[in-house]
C-alpha cells in the first residue's frame, strides 16, 4: 500500500535534509511522497468506482428477488407485517447492505493491505519498538470493540424506528382520502 511507501520516505527526508543538511534530497523526497499521494489517489478513486458499481448491481438483483420472493408469500403473511415494516425492509435493509458491501468489503482489503506495509516499516525501522507496540495494541483495541458492539445495537434499534416511522407514514398518508371523505 502507498502508506506505508509514504511512511517509508519520512525517515529518510527527515535524516537527510534536517540532520544531514543534504539540500539536493529536499527537491528529491517531497516528489515521490507527492508521487505516492498522487498514486494512492488514483488507485483509491479506481477501488471506489469499481467496488460502488458492483454493490449496486448486487444490490439492484437482491432488491429484485425480494420483491419476487414478495409477491409469493401469502395474505396471512401481508397481514401480520404492516406495509411500512416490509417497505422499510426493502429500502433501508438492502441499503444499508450496500454500504457493507462496497464499504466493508473494500476497506477490509485495502487495510489488510495497508497494514501489512505498516508492519513491516515498523520492524523494518525499530523492531523491539514494533514488538512493544504489538504488546499495547489489544489494550487498545478493546474499547474499540465495546464502542461496537454499542454501536450494533443503535443501528438496530434505529432500523426498527425507521421501520415504525413508515408505518406510521404509510397508515396516515394512505388513510388520509379515507378520513378526509369522512370528514
Amino acid at each position: 500500500s502507498f502508506q506505508g511507501a509514504i511512511a517509508f520516505l519520512v525517515k529518510p527526508a527527515l535524516d537527510d535534509v534536517f540532520i544531514k543538511k543534504d539540500p539536493s534530497r529536499l527537491t528529491l523526497i517531497p516528489l515521490l511522497v507527492l508521487a505516492a499521494y498522487l498514486l494512492k489517489g488514483f488507485f483509491e478513486f479506481g477501488q471506489q468506482y469499481l467496488m460502488s458499481d458492483a454493490g449496486q448491481r448486487v444490490i439492484r438483483d437482491i432488491r429484485q428477488d425480494l420483491y419476487r420472493h414478495m409477491q409469493t408469500l401469502s395474505l396471512s403473511f401481508f397481514s401480520r407485517n404492516p406495509t411500512g415494516t416490509l417497505i422499510s425492509r426493502v429500502l433501508n435493509d438492502v441499503g444499508l447492505m450496500q454500504s457493507a458491501i462496497t464499504d466493508a468489503a473494500s476497506g477490509l482489503v485495502k487495510d489488510s493491505f495497508t497494514a501489512m506495509f505498516l508492519i513491516a516499516v515498523v520492524f523494518y525501522r525499530d523492531w523491539k519498538l514494533a514488538l512493544v507496540a504489538f504488546v499495547a495494541f489489544p489494550l487498545a483495541v478493546w474499547p474499540i470493540i465495546r464502542f461496537g458492539r454499542k454501536l450494533r445495537r443503535t443501528s438496530t434499534m434505529t432500523q426498527e424506528i425507521a421501520g415504525n416511522l413508515t408505518v406510521h407514514l404509510h397508515e396516515t398518508i394512505g388513510g388520509a382520502k379515507l378520513v378526509k371523505s369522512f370528514g
